[in-house]
């Protein structure tokens, strides 16, 4: 098929923009569905009458983008997804697409919010009837969402969500639900292991960063840098213990930013070649001088008044003064 019979085959608009690779046309956008247009109107359009229809998981993946960007559903497009509704197609959404669409939960910016519309659609039940109603847990997105917000933007924090987030998601259900969940979408072995063995990892960490020694904003980096992602949120979110919570708040919005913010080039004058073991531990050694306070920023020297070039006096008197006359006190 050409580009453009591919673009018109996907399932909504604003997945079918693309860039030219020709090289006369390089960098052209190809939109034969008016993506961008739709785009800008802030609107969710499905690509043809029978998108739907031809694959029910895509109305899974129109609830996500929904979420995600806060976008308005199309009226036909709307009357497609209550048709499919109607015909109850969304029961030949297949396990592997169910247990594909639960990962990309995971990866959203605010999935307490999709899930919540799930429910709400009563679309929750395909993945585990034991998850909806009062078994959904609002509470637990809802940190889970704030301790996201404090990640700082922009700046390298490895962060593999699905445990983190199959734990929030099954705070509720007993041992027989979660095994349920787990047989009937076939959840991968790796992913139930990073779900199950958070909680005891994450008590590792808690119990060094309530340690009485890290009493230096450096010592508090290096003891969190290495640490896993989905294990400092987990503490963050769940931790009783205040003096953790503190600190972990001041590595993601303070320690973190702090070293980010040394470029390369303040060690130019040390000749060490980039990357080098010796260039990674001076530069160690000066992000450490900075978390510490033991760096500040150099206060501008001032000029004395006396000195200007254009002030007209000798040195001792004020400039605009005549010699021989003494200052006098003004209201």
């Amino acid at each position: 098929a050409s580009i453009y019979e591919d673009l018109r085959g996907r399932d909504f608009t604003i997945n079918s923009i693309a860039l030219s690779l020709n090289k006369g046309s390089r960098g052209m956008i190809l939109d034969p569905a008016n993506g961008l247009g739709d785009l800008e109107r802030r609107e969710l359009r499905v690509n043809s009458n029978y998108a739907l229809y031809d694959d029910p998981s895509r109305i899974l993946r129109m609830w996500r983008l929904q979420a995600r960007m806060s976008l308005t559903i199309e009226g036909r497009t709307m009357t497609q997804y209550q048709n499919v509704r109607d015909a109850k197609l969304e029961r030949k959404i297949t396990t592997k697409c169910l247990r594909e669409e639960l990962r990309h939960m995971a990866d959203e910016p605010n999935p307490g919010a999709l899930l919540e519309t799930l429910d709400r659609e009563g679309l929750l039940a395909l993945f585990s009837e034991s998850l909806c109603g009062s078994n959904f847990n609002q509470a637990g997105f809802a940190k889970f969402q704030h301790a996201l917000q404090t990640v700082p933007f922009g700046i390298p924090f490895p962060l593999e969500r699905v445990g983190l987030f199959l734990f929030v998601l099954t705070e509720k259900l007993s041992s027989r639900e979660k095994a349920q969940l787990i047989k009937t979408l076939g959840i991968a072995k790796a992913d139930v292991e990073s779900w199950h063995k958070l909680e005891s990892k994450s008590k590792k960490l808690e119990h060094l960063l309530k340690s009485p020694k890290l009493k230096k904003a450096s010592l508090i980096y290096h003891a969190l840098r290495p640490a896993a992602g989905d294990q400092i949120l987990f503490l963050y979110m769940r931790s009783a213990h205040r003096l953790v919570h503190d600190r972990i708040k001041n590595h993601l919005q303070k320690y973190l930013v702090t070293a980010h913010e040394i470029p390369d080039r303040d060690l130019a004058h040390t000749g060490l070649e980039p990357g080098s073991p010796k260039f990674i531990k001076a530069k160690e050694d000066l992000i450490d001088a900075h978390l510490d306070g033991r760096i500040r920023k150099p206060v501008p020297e001032e000029l004395p008044l006396n000195t200007h070039p254009s002030a007209g006096g000798r040195p001792g008197r004020p400039p605009g003064r005549p010699p021989g006359r003494p200052a006098t006190a003004r209201n």
